[in-house]
């Protein structure tokens, strides 16, 4: 079980509204840990951070280990909320990930091959897929990137 991304977090012991929006203000975004064997946890996460690592593909496909009160916790995105008018992260979910409890995500499809297909390069064709994800359930090993 390898981790491609690192993320630092406080636990937060502040809640509600009003404390979610110091939170924010002071560039920190509101998130919860939960699942596995350990009770939900509320944490903070840094802003700026996460606005680098949601623009990448696999950040949201990839173990991520949470560094929690200098321990490493690994964990899956579960959801980013994003503000509706800014580029701005309001909150996150994070499930903690067992090395022996098989996990079910949703994987972006990969394609490959429709520049070369004949329908498109010859006679000016566009390829359209349906679907762009799919749901897998393995164990956290064996779990692909795409």
């Amino acid at each position: 079980m390898s981790s491609a991304f690192e993320v630092g977090a406080d636990p937060r012991h502040d809640q509600g509204k009003g404390a979610s929006r110091r939170l924010r203000r002071a560039g920190k975004v509101p998130a919860i840990l939960y699942g596995g064997q350990g009770e939900a946890m509320s944490v903070t996460l840094d802003h700026q951070q996460l606005l680098t690592l949601i623009d990448n593909e696999r950040f949201y496909s990839s173990i991520i280990n949470l560094e929690l009160d200098s321990k490493g916790q690994p964990a899956i995105v579960r959801d980013v909320q994003m503000h509706p008018a800014r580029n701005a992260v309001v909150h996150v979910d994070l499930q903690r990930v067992v090395e022996s409890e098989p996990l079910k995500i949703h994987l972006p499809i990969h394609f490959k091959g429709a520049a070369q297909s004949p329908g498109v390069k010859l006679q000016g064709g566009i390829v359209h897929h349906m679907i762009q994800d799919i749901e897998i359930s393995c164990l956290p090993a064996s779990l692909p990137e795409f």
